[in-house]
């Protein structure tokens, strides 16, 4: 959109000097420099990442330990208007047994960059969101357990960008558009035919809602502790 400040199809003159002013004051930060000058460094990051992400927490004694059935990486869909509306993490296909309980602890981020246009509608997702979570599930017996997860939730310009550019850059990785955008800048904008309803451009912190939920495993996959069915509900806080 030609002219609108708030969509990178069509920056402004200012947003483009903010970026190249950001880039300049980039040039003299280390990490960059390492990634960029150093290419040995580049594998050795890259293995110390597969490391962390691959290696187990346990020992191999522990194997016999883990449960049979795989469970799923826990993710949160941290966009700001998904987080709106309560979406649950991923979980496993199994509920807890009887009398046991699993207390997860959790800091989740992510870094926001869209902009997109459709008849009257606008948006702008530039920034960085952070979710602190504590999630508790606990095994009331007969395939049933209880579920309950508090949050509080930040959104910011963040500290990111730079960062996310490098790695992008020494992988020849793309950029999406990020090296035309201001950076660490917070700017989260809806607006459709009847004006602005969402803007956001200043950080805010504040505590999420709360869910409480019940897990139940289907008799016909019970034997097997292989498939559930959860049912959340959100909490005003």
């Amino acid at each position: 959109m030609p002219g609108d400040p708030h969509i990178r199809g069509g920056r402004s003159v200012a947003a483009g000097a903010h970026a190249r002013r950001a880039r300049l004051r980039l040039r003299g930060d280390p990490l960059t420099w390492a990634l960029r000058v150093r290419p040995r460094l580049r594998l050795g990051f890259a293995c110390a990442l597969i490391l962390f992400v691959f290696l187990p927490g346990g020992s191999a004694a522990d194997g016999a330990a883990w449960p049979s059935v795989a469970t799923p990486l826990r993710m949160v869909n941290l966009n700001p208007f998904h987080l709106l509306y309560g979406v649950p993490a991923s979980a496993g296909a199994r509920v807890m047994t009887a009398g046991s309980t699993e207390v997860i602890a959790s800091i989740d981020l992510a870094s926001h960059l869209r902009a997109s246009r459709s008849g009257a509608e606008r948006v702008l997702l530039d920034g960085e969101t952070y979710r602190q979570g504590l999630a508790l599930r606990h095994g009331l017996g007969d395939g049933w357990e209880y579920l309950l997860d508090i949050s509080a939730v930040a959104h910011s310009g963040g500290i990111f960008d730079g960062f996310i550019e490098s790695w992008h850059g020494a992988f020849g990785l793309p950029q999406g558009g990020r090296e035309s955008a201001p950076r660490d800048r917070l700017a989260l904008f809806y607006a459709d035919e009847g004006g602005t309803r969402v803007g956001i451009d200043r950080s805010a912190y504040s505590l999420g809602n709360a869910s409480l939920g019940l897990g139940y495993a289907l008799p016909c996959w019970r034997s097997r502790k292989s498939a559930c069915i959860r049912s959340l509900r959100q909490l005003g806080v």
